[in-house]
């Protein structure tokens, strides 16, 4: 039972740290910028006039 419990708990110690290395590296590395780019939405930044669409 104790060979159970410790890789259970080897497991769990490894886990805790592969989340902690992942958190880490969204963070604090620009991965998330290439990932996940920022599109510019009307609205959201600098107000320019349209001109590429027609309003009705």
């Amino acid at each position: 039972m104790k060979r159970i419990e410790r890789i259970i708990l080897s497991l769990i110690l490894i886990h805790g740290l592969l989340l902690l290395l992942c958190q880490f590296l969204l963070l604090e590395t620009e991965w998330v910028w290439q990932l996940h780019p920022i599109q510019e939405y009307l609205g959201v930044f600098n107000q320019q006039p349209a001109t590429d669409r027609m309003d009705f």
